[in-house]
């Protein structure tokens, strides 16, 4: 009988040691233990002899490769693991990479809007809820208008017209928080940020009538201001323009359409580099069996030790420009380049970009933009900050289209992390996944994508598992997908849905001494200049697939709203196409009349090369 031991190659070791310390012999040699027959001991089956293999390169040439040993009622005999060698995994990742333009709420395009309201009316002051000799109602001039409550001094009197000219006593945000009914005419105010404020109506008509549009305003949307992009176009027919957005996970690519729209071509960035012809294969053939058996994985961007720092593989990178053209099916020589590229590419890297777009491809030009800036674009914007959320996490601030750089952050986790984190959890579930190869590695993606959610609070998510396990358990189904015979055709796990991605507000999760996301923004924040932090809280713009993920938005507005002062408003924008908004953002700035003079030409980079090299290296 073949024995397997779990968690892979490292307990082979322990076992191997075992035996060799214990004594167990060759194969002609029986067992002694201190000189006692194990058929003395009355719990202990009588022996049996078993052969196991041991894997090349971890025998010794003192001991033999196979080896006989006693089994007690204790020894745990685990299967042969069935492997996805010859698996096909191309449905599954065409799944992944399925190009869809998402839909939302954001985009209603209902007339019906909430109105602003005002009036004069009675209040306590702020955190009382009863009135004393000191603190007593007073009346005073209040609006209501997206989302905020404002009251205003009325000096000797005030007049309903001239309120706007002034500045507010004090302003109580709405959004968010909870309305108690007190009796008497009077409403109760809580922020769920600490501050509690309470009013008083004349009669009961006044009553409903503040009742009812503080409701209203209760559930207030800020109007979405991210590019509504379509799902194709005509091209342009006087400008054209490739844009292709590499990162360390996806590519993106397409032409420049008469107007914004989602990428004609997502393929994973990884190749195949045959081991014979070194023959490159990119995208989902990569994958294909009959061309992984003889090829090695390679990542054309990987992600470096360093925090801030990415490694390129330029042998593999560069030809992946020509591989793109061969699949829009367009001739290079005829178009411009915009091209997106993590933001800590350096100098050496963008150089060789550049020479072989407009030496080799000969095409027109080429223009290099941060991912970061591309975002902002999308959202028709020019000061916020950029939350991008993909293998790596970065946040970025921009003031009037100017990167703060001293309030850059950057960590090493993200989309990777919670991978690994809910791999470690199919792991050790009741079905004890395992999947570990680059190939089944997308499974396990493919598990995030469909199964993982953002919980609103953990320990009560956590709770609701241990009293009513079905709630949460979901089950996965793989046959869609030609999966091998045998392997897992179904997946099904629980505390691993919202476990694995919480470690992006917990890194202690993760086991990481790192801030954690909603920290990270607020330590961003304070390092941008005073004057401006105020208007960055309303600008929080999201890119990357991982924020796609269901209750992250709302996790990172409540989780922000309790680190900020009261005063201040969080405002999240969260397109509904965040997957592809770096990509939406290049559509926009390849459009703009100043594109191609700002890039560099085929003849301005010939005639003077260092020059030219400064117009991409500014962001």
């Amino acid at each position: 009988m073949t024995i397997i031991l779990k968690n892979g190659r490292h307990l082979y070791f322990l076992f191997f040691f075992f035996m060799e310390e214990n004594g167990f012999k060759s194969k002609d040699h029986k067992h002694e233990n201190n000189g006692t027959s194990h058929t003395n001991n009355s719990n202990i089956e009588a022996k049996k002899k078993y052969k196991v293999h041991l894997p090349d390169g971890l025998t010794k040439p003192s001991i033999l490769k196979d080896i006989y040993f006693s089994r007690s009622e204790n020894d745990e005999l685990v299967e042969e693991r069935i492997t996805l060698k010859n698996w096909n995994p191309v449905l599954l990742l065409k799944d992944l990479y399925k190009i869809e333009l998402k839909k939302d709420e954001i985009f209603n395009d209902s007339d019906e809007k909430i109105e602003k309201f005002e009036g004069w009316i009675e209040k306590l002051p702020i955190n009382f809820i009863k009135p004393t000799k000191l603190k007593k109602w007073c009346k005073r001039f209040i609006t209501i208008d997206e989302g905020q409550l404002q009251y205003y001094e009325p000096g000797e009197e005030i007049l309903e017209t001239k309120y706007s000219r002034m500045s507010p006593n004090e302003t109580f945000l709405i959004v968010g928080g909870s309305i108690d009914e007190l009796g008497d005419f009077q409403l109760g105010l809580n922020d769920n940020r600490g501050r509690y404020l309470v009013l008083k109506c004349s009669d009961e008509k006044d009553y409903e009538n503040w009742r009812r549009n503080i409701m209203s305003h209760r559930s207030y949307v800020p109007p979405s201001s991210a590019v509504r992009p379509y799902l194709d176009m005509p091209c342009t027919p006087d400008k054209k323009v490739l844009i292709v957005d590499i990162g360390s996970c996806s590519i993106r690519a397409g032409r420049l359409k008469t107007d914004p729209t989602l990428p004609e071509l997502f393929i994973p960035c990884v190749a195949a580099c045959n081991r014979d012809n070194k023959k490159t294969v990119y995208g989902f053939d990569a994958f294909k069996p009959e061309v992984r058996a003889n090829s090695d994985f390679v990542q054309p961007i990987k992600l470096s030790r360093t925090v801030d720092k990415y490694t390129f593989d330029l042998d593999v990178l560069l030809p992946l420009l020509d591989y793109i053209c061969d699949q829009l099916k367009i001739i290079s020589a005829e178009y411009w380049l915009l091209l997106s590229l993590p933001s800590t590419s350096n100098n050496q890297v963008l150089e060789k970009f550049i020479d072989y777009v407009l030496t080799k491809m000969k095409m027109k030009g080429i223009n290099i933009c941060n991912e970061s800036m591309l975002c902002l674009y999308a959202h028709d914007s020019h000061t916020g900050i950029v939350l991008d959320c993909g293998d790596r996490i970065q946040i970025a601030p921009f003031t009037d289209g100017y990167i703060v750089e001293e309030a850059i952050r950057r960590l090493p986790y993200g989309g990777q992390a919670v991978a690994q984190s809910l791999n470690a959890d199919l792991t050790q579930s009741e079905n004890s996944y395992r999947l570990f190869t680059p190939v089944e590695y997308n499974i396990v993606r493919y598990v995030m994508e469909r199964s993982c959610y953002i919980s609103k609070n953990y320990k009560e998510e956590t709770l609701k598992l241990k009293n009513n396990p079905d709630s949460i358990k979901i089950n996965l189904n793989l046959e869609k997908f030609n999966v091998t015979s045998g392997a897992c055709q179904t997946i099904c796990h629980d505390i691993g849905r919202f476990r694995a991605p919480e470690g992006l507000f917990n890194t202690e999760l993760w086991g990481l001494d790192v801030p954690s996301l909603h920290k990270l923004i607020k330590e961003s924040v304070s390092k941008c200049p005073l004057d401006i932090r105020r208007r960055m809280w309303q600008s929080i713009f999201l890119n990357g697939g991982l924020t796609t993920m269901p209750g992250f938005v709302e996790r990172l507005q409540a989780e922000l709203c309790k680190i900020v002062p009261p005063s201040v408003a969080v405002q999240i924008h969260a397109s509904p196409n965040r997957y592809h908004t770096s990509y939406i953002g290049a559509c926009i700035l390849a459009s703009l009349v100043a594109f191609q003079s700002a890039g560099i030409s085929q003849e301005e980079w010939r005639k003077n090369r260092a020059t030219s090299l400064k117009k991409v290296t500014k962001f």
